[in-house]
């Protein structure tokens, strides 16, 4: 990777672990790299973007466990729904939104387009949890498709650690 990589990556985690996480609902969560949105495969009738979602807190100090985040999470949510904006941001052109390049930050602005809501004492059992599959490949590949080369690389890392 090189010496100017690996220190940029060293920092990144050091900031990152250091970070203490008090709930996942007031997580911000976001995709790193871009994913097609439209009728996939054909570019003329699809957008690229980057999403995220962002946290609408409704109750910020909701006490809770912290060292137990599954716990504090359905405390949360038997209290009331969880609310996050669904943002996109959009692709513009390849030299300053890249597809390849997942470490270059986009410049466009984030719009929302929609909301994710959690409702009250949703079902948030552990085995439900335990069984979901997190991946970015987990789509309907007829209106959504992972682009770049950190989505392909995440695809075979997260069958093999969904296996396992």
């Amino acid at each position: 990777l090189g010496l100017k990589t690996a220190r940029r990556i060293a920092a990144t985690l050091k900031v990152q672990t250091e970070r203490e996480v008090k709930s996942l609902a007031t997580e911000t969560y976001w995709s790193r790299a871009p994913i097609a949105i439209g009728k996939v495969p054909d570019p003329e009738q699809s957008v690229a973007v980057k999403y995220k979602l962002e946290p609408v807190i409704y109750r910020p100090d909701l006490p809770g466990d912290s060292h137990n985040l599954g716990q504090e999470f359905k405390t949360r949510i038997s209290q009331g729904g969880i609310t996050f904006l669904f943002q996109v941001q959009r692709y513009i052109a390849p030299g300053t939104t890249p597809i390849e390049d997942a470490t270059v930050p986009w410049p466009s602005d984030f719009e929302t387009v929609a909301e994710l809501i959690i409702p009250q004492n949703a079902n948030v059992d552990d085995d439900y949890i335990d069984g979901l599959v997190f991946s970015p490949w987990n789509v309907d590949p007829k209106n959504f498709q992972p682009l770049g080369s950190m989505n392909r690389s995440r695809k075979k890392v997260y069958e093999t650690s969904a296996s396992l």
